[in-house]
């Protein structure tokens, strides 16, 4: 295999969450995937907690419309995905969940990170859903210092591209990390990406954290720099990390996070 060919391969289907260039005042129709603002779930789905607490809501995937817009992938052709994570502390800094997991083996770290992430799967159509608010609690613990949802809602748009692994990564062979047409490619790749969120694909400036290993992949990247304003301490990008065995029996309630500077 040549040198290019060899490059093309590195590359993994990604999709682009992107928001529309131009604002509407119209409300969104049930069932639209939306980043921030508040999800709409079927009524047996309870709003998903850690330690008495509600989590986080991230997005609300219209995964049919991801399948019409961007073409086939290794999600589900249907159904819904909603994203959520933990407002505590430990979340928001790569360096506390790091303490948080330090010394535990593979398995009960893997629970720990799953233990602070949420991705819901139901194969169901809009018209069984409906807005949903957070539940409240009689009081919140100090630690749990992030809202339950952003107010600022970005409606999405699906647009598929080529994500290439950034240095380092377990996906990218060692002779490619220092090659000049590697790098020039990658940084194509990566300033040509229609988003700074998406679906599948690579962890995009370097797996410094070591949060994607051979047999998982990335499920979600959601940047801190999007329309939906979101905020979790020190960090810029969260990603949501599965195995590829659970990704392919739709194993989503399996997922980890992981914290990240863009």
């Amino acid at each position: 295999m040549d040198a290019k060919r060899r490059l093309d391969a590195l590359g993994r289907k990604a999709v682009a969450l992107v928001q529309p260039t131009r604002s509407s005042s119209r409300a969104q129709p049930v069932g639209a995937s939306r980043l921030g603002g508040l999800p709409e779930l079927p009524s047996d789905l309870d709003w998903p907690v850690e330690s008495g607490v509600p989590m986080m809501f991230i997005a609300q995937i219209d995964l049919a419309s991801v399948r019409a817009e961007a073409g086939e992938s290794a999600l589900p052709p249907s159904g819904y995905l909603w994203f959520f994570a933990s407002r505590f502390h430990e979340f928001s800094s790569t360096v506390f969940m790091d303490e948080r997991v330090h010394g535990l083996a593979a398995d009960e770290a893997a629970a720990t990170r799953a233990s602070v992430a949420a991705a819901v799967y139901r194969d169901i159509t809009a018209d069984s859903l409906a807005q949903r608010v957070c539940p409240e609690v009689d009081e919140l613990p100090d630690e749990a210092f992030l809202p339950s949802h952003s107010d600022r809602v970005a409606p999405i748009q699906f647009e598929p591209f080529s994500s290439l692994p950034g240095a380092p990564s377990p996906f990218l062979p060692v002779e490619f990390e220092e090659r000049e047409d590697y790098q020039r490619a990658r940084e194509e790749s990566r300033d040509g990406a229609p988003s700074q969120d998406w679906l599948l694909g690579h962890i995009p400036r370097g797996d410094w954290i070591g949060a994607c290993k051979v047999g998982q992949s990335l499920l979600l990247r959601v940047s801190a720099r999007n329309g939906a304003g979101f905020h979790w301490g020190d960090d810029d990008d969260v990603y949501f990390v599965i195995s590829d065995g659970d990704l392919a029996a739709r194993r989503f309630d399996r997922v980890t996070i992981h914290c990240g500077l863009g």
